[in-house]
């Protein structure tokens, strides 16, 4: 059974509205309620790709912010391997896990203790990553799985959307442009 909070934090979703703000904003929305309805989540991160640059990003919190960045930097760690193979990436506990032995030491030492990189999927393609942290002692313990992946998978889609907002904006702005470029139609 799901509980009470965290399928509010599913519903919730539906209730962002993409036309009403650019995607990093949503992005934001999705980690700030990520964090606030999935239990035994200290942190969150969220990058969504696009057309090849490195896309959008947001987070709840310098910690959260710090452990994402620092996967970019050493290319490694579970939120590295999720974007290469689409697939969900565990790090619990980080202390005796070794599989990403560049990143498992320096998020260590930072305090973290677990982390989930869950694929954000969207009509069969990966959109991006939703990074989960946690500090405490306990790690993710008691946490819900199904229900993270049914949060991803819910966020994936509003994310998704939102994005075809954001490049049929930037495509509405620059056919309006061109339009006033041509005489006589100003």
């Amino acid at each position: 059974m799901i509980p009470e909070d965290a399928e509010g934090g599913v519903a919730r979703l539906s209730e962002i509205l993409v036309f009403e703000q650019l995607l990093g904003d949503t992005a934001q929305d999705v980690v700030d309620l990520a964090r606030d309805s999935l239990g035994h989540c200290d942190g969150v991160g969220i990058q969504v790709l696009d057309d090849g640059d490195g896309g959008v990003r947001a987070t709840t919190d310098a910690r959260s912010f710090d452990l994402d960045a620092l996967q970019d930097e050493l290319d490694d760690g579970p939120c590295v391997e999720c974007l290469r193979d689409g697939e969900r990436h565990e790090l619990e506990p980080v202390t005796s896990d070794e599989r990403w032995p560049s990143f498992a030491p320096s998020a260590r030492r930072v305090g973290l203790i677990a982390c989930s990189a869950l694929p954000l999927v969207a009509h069969g393609e990966l959109i991006g990553v939703l990074n989960l942290y946690a500090w405490p002692a306990v790690g993710f313990a008691g946490w819900d799985r199904r229900h993270c992946g049914v949060f991803a998978r819910r966020a994936s889609h509003l994310l998704a959307s939102a994005r075809a907002y954001a490049r049929t904006q930037v495509l509405i702005a620059d056919l309006e442009s061109q339009l006033a470029s041509i005489p006589g139609t100003a």
